[in-house]
């Protein structure tokens, strides 16, 4: 039960696709694929460039933090 919680929590919060990075690039003593780009998903179809533009405090008064990263939240 709690390991479906953490998954459900992970995939609601990160792509967990497996992108493969070109080149072939192994972790894990070689037994993992580096996977490629960026893997947190963003709230209300956000980009990067646009989030990054926001303050700290802009972030929290549009509730724009993932779920699961805030206690209070939980």
């Amino acid at each position: 039960m709690m390991q479906q919680s953490a998954d459900a929590s992970l995939a609601e919060r990160y792509d967990l696709s497996n992108r493969p990075a070109a080149g072939g690039v192994m972790m894990s003593g070689g037994r993992k694929a580096v996977q490629q780009g960026v893997r947190v998903k963003l709230a209300g179809g956000m980009t990067l460039e646009q989030r990054a533009a926001m303050s700290p405090d802009e972030i929290r008064e549009k509730d724009l933090l993932p779920g699961g990263s805030c206690p209070s939240r939980m």
